[in-house]
């Protein structure tokens, strides 16, 4: 594993595509549009994310603690008995 500081300083070094966008008007045009486009593209995950509690807490009213598992049994990864496994449950 390199250390974090090469790492870091790779990640930077993908930045230099931007520099590109001064010379190529196609490639300008776009990161403009991009980065125009991020406060709509930001409203759009934060109403995703809202209907996906929406759901979950949904399940976990319908579903939650409605299956029985035995004890010794694992319960499985997709269940709606707690906000976080239902979550991760709406989200796949």
């Amino acid at each position: 594993m390199p250390p974090l500081g090469l790492s870091v300083l790779r990640c930077v070094r993908l930045l230099r595509v931007f520099k590109v966008t001064k010379y190529w008007r196609s490639m300008s045009n776009l990161v403009a549009s991009l980065l125009n486009s991020i406060q709509s593209i930001a409203s759009l995950i934060l109403l995703l994310f809202l209907f996906i509690i929406i759901f979950a807490l949904l399940g976990m009213q319908v579903f939650g603690g409605k299956f029985s598992f035995l004890e010794f049994e694992d319960k499985p990864r997709s269940n709606f008995d707690s906000f976080w496994q239902s979550l991760l449950t709406v989200f796949q």
